[in-house]
């Protein structure tokens, strides 16, 4: 079955390599974040590992979303706020998409991961075992759904 069968990307050539640009583009921009202030509840809440479940991207006012088949993913939050990774999978794109650094925060809803490069924050909202966080850039954007791996027992 083809990602255009799925509605993930639109018809348009352009538009289908602009919408996986944009994808590409926002994972790798919001993998380093900075924050203060942090409350310690709040990391222990989001520590652990998560898999990745859904991808809804809304490129020039069109909404496309892919869920299992079409991408994939893992992220780990250290205990504590310490060391974190994330890979991004999918059959429709290049390349992998990976990130990690030595240290995450949060600051009210607001997730700061560190690495390397430049920090960027991105809010976040978290429902039991379901944490959603949304990537925005000239009125685009792309939010991303993960669920618990399994239930924290870093603490």
């Amino acid at each position: 079955m083809c990602v255009e069968q799925r509605g993930f990307l639109p018809e348009d050539p352009m538009k289908k390599r602009y919408v996986a640009a944009f994808i590409v583009f926002t994972v790798i921009s919001g993998l380093v974040f900075v924050g203060c202030g942090e409350d310690r509840e709040d990391r222990k809440d989001i520590a652990g590992s998560w898999i990745l479940y859904s991808v809804t991207a809304v490129v020039d006012g069109e909404e496309a979303t892919a869920g299992p088949g079409v991408v994939s993913g893992t992220m780990f939050l250290g205990s504590n706020g310490s060391n974190w990774n994330l890979t991004i999978t999918s059959p429709y794109l290049d390349e992998i998409l990976m990130g990690s650094g030595q240290s995450w925060s949060v600051d009210g809803n607001i997730l700061t991961l560190r690495s390397d490069s430049e920090p960027v924050s991105f809010p976040y909202f978290l429902d039991g075992d379901i944490l959603t966080f949304t990537f925005m850039e000239d009125g685009d954007s792309v939010t991303y759904g993960w669920y618990r791996d399994s239930p924290s027992v870093l603490f």
